[in-house]
């Protein structure tokens, strides 16, 4: 994992021209980055850290060549005179592992199955499996504002709603692969829309391609599987 510490130093007169800068910047961010924050220093508050988190450098990179990476750099661009240190951390002695970040999900899920409100969030979320959900709806579901609703579901998850909802769908798509059923069925049944979508979005989520998360699952007898709703 690798992780971006980006330090400004913002004059009182500017800082709300730079909270909402960062603010419309982070949407490109969506879906590509682990982690964002950005927080501002207690006894200095001219200081501020933008802190982002990547899966590794090759995703960084990635980002950075494509459009989306190019848009928000020049989103950005009118505060990089306030920049005073900007570094790049890589883990060396943890390993990020495929089975570190399932074994994450797993426990995301579980809470979301069962701590009010969140518990009525998940079996809502399936039903709707096969249609576009807005982080609007996932609010009004739990009787909360959008913006709060953004706000606490990412204090309590450390990740945005939209990509906890793509996790869901990766949760449940893989309940499918053993079961049995084809990519082409899962994609549309589960709202990815196409094979390459769902294969895209598992390489980023688990690390693995659906069909090599098929070919590892053990033979277990069709009894003892759990099976999500539909």
């Amino acid at each position: 994992m690798v992780v971006e510490y980006t330090r400004y130093k913002i004059e009182n007169s500017r800082k709300s021209a730079f909270v909402d800068t960062h603010r419309r910047a982070i949407r490109y961010l969506d879906s590509r980055s682990i982690r964002y924050e950005l927080t501002q220093c207690s006894d200095q508050p001219e200081w501020y850290t933008f802190r982002t988190e990547w899966e590794s450098s090759e995703q960084l990179g990635r980002f950075l060549d494509d459009a989306a990476g190019k848009a928000f750099l020049h989103a950005l661009s009118g505060f990089e005179h306030d920049i005073q240190e900007q570094r790049f951390w890589e883990l060396t002695d943890v390993v990020h592992s495929t089975m570190a970040l399932q074994s994450r999900i797993a426990e995301d899920l579980r809470i979301l199955t069962v701590r009010p409100p969140w518990d009525r969030l998940y079996p809502w979320i399936i039903e709707r499996s096969r249609q576009k959900t807005l982080v609007g709806e996932m609010a009004e579901r739990v009787n909360m504002r959008p913006r709060n609703f953004a706000r606490v579901f990412r204090r309590e998850f450390c990740i945005p709603a939209g990509e906890f909802l793509v996790r869901v769908r990766v949760a449940a798509a893989k309940s499918d692969l053993e079961e049995g059923m084809s990519i082409k069925q899962i994609a549309v049944r589960r709202g990815f829309g196409s094979s390459s979508t769902m294969r895209r979005t598992f390489l980023r989520v688990l690390g693995v391609a659906p069909s090599e998360y098929r070919a590892r699952i053990p033979s277990t007898p069709m009894e003892m599987r759990t099976v999500p709703q539909p």
